[in-house]
């Protein structure tokens, strides 16, 4: 589920919307759910990062942003 941010900040809208499409958005966050794990490795080089995921078998969903290193592990 995504839910609707102001154009450019990662503020809510007024009169929020929430859905299970992102491209009605022009610009959206992902609504996180109770089973969602966040891990912040701003500081850690993607090869251990990678690691770090194997060695305990987690399935995820790599995201960047613009202060982060461009590529996905």
């Amino acid at each position: 589920m995504y839910i609707e941010f102001l154009p450019g900040e990662k503020h809510l809208v007024k009169n929020v919307v929430i859905s299970r499409a992102l491209d009605i958005f022009q610009d959206a966050g992902y609504l996180f759910t109770y089973n969602d794990l966040i891990i912040d490795i701003d500081n850690t080089i993607q090869e251990k990062a990678k690691r770090l995921l194997d060695r305990f078998r987690i399935k995820t969903q790599i995201v960047n942003d613009n202060n982060s290193l461009e590529q996905e592990i």
